[in-house]
C-alpha cells in the first residue's frame, strides 16, 4: 500500500475504538489486581502501614490503554509510522520505571511517571491527533494519584519527581516522533 493511499475507513470512530482499548485493558487490569494481595503503600523507599486501594492502582489503565491501543491501531493501518518507535520506547521506559517501583527499586511514583508522559506526549505541539482522548482519560487519574500521594500519603517530593521525570520523557519524545 502506498503511503500515500488512503487508510480503509474504520468500522466506529477512532474515539470509540481507542476507548474500547481503554476499558478492556482496565478491566484486565482490575480482574488482576483484584485477584492480587493489596500492595503496601511507599513513601519514597519506604513502605508504610497502608495497603495501596485497588482504585489507585487501577486508575492509570484507562489512559495507558488508550495511548497503547491509538500505537495499536496506527501499526495496524500503517499511520504514522514515524511515531511508532518513540512511542514504544517512551511506554517501555516508563513501563519499566513503574515496575522498578514496584519491586522497591525506585522512590518514583510508577501512576506518576506513566500518567505525566502520556499527558505531555498527547500535548506538546503539534499536539497529538489523539489528545483530546488522552486528556479525558489522563485528568481523572491525576486526580487520583494525586490526592493519594499529596493528601493520604504525604509523598509531595516523589510525586513531584515523577510528574516532572515523565513529563519531560513524554515531550522529548513527542518532539523526537513529531519532527
Amino acid at each position: 500500500m502506498s503511503s500515500m493511499a488512503p487508510s480503509p475507513a474504520l468500522p466506529l470512530p477512532r474515539t470509540a475504538v481507542l476507548l474500547a482499548f481503554s476499558a478492556v485493558v482496565t478491566a484486565a487490569a482490575w480482574a488482576v489486581f483484584a485477584r492480587l494481595p493489596a500492595m503496601p503503600v511507599r513513601v519514597g523507599m519506604s513502605a508504610v502501614d497502608a495497603a495501596v486501594p485497588l482504585g489507585y492502582q487501577v486508575s492509570v489503565f484507562p489512559v495507558f490503554g488508550a495511548f497503547v491501543g491509538a500505537l495499536a491501531l496506527d501499526v495496524a493501518r500503517a499511520e504514522a509510522r514515524r511515531t511508532w518507535l518513540p512511542r514504544v520506547v517512551l511506554v517501555g521506559t516508563l513501563c519499566a520505571l513503574a515496575a522498578a517501583r514496584v519491586a522497591g527499586a525506585l522512590p518514583l511514583s510508577g501512576h506518576g511517571l506513566l500518567v505525566f508522559g502520556v499527558l505531555a506526549y498527547a500535548i506538546t505541539a503539534p499536539a497529538d491527533r489523539d489528545a483530546h482522548v488522552l486528556v479525558a482519560l489522563a485528568a481523572p487519574a491525576l486526580l487520583v494519584v494525586a490526592w493519594c500521594k499529596l493528601v493520604v500519603w504525604g509523598d509531595p517530593g516523589w510525586f513531584a519527581a515523577s510528574a516532572v521525570l515523565g513529563a519531560a520523557a513524554g515531550a522529548v519524545v513527542a518532539r523526537i516522533a513529531r519532527s
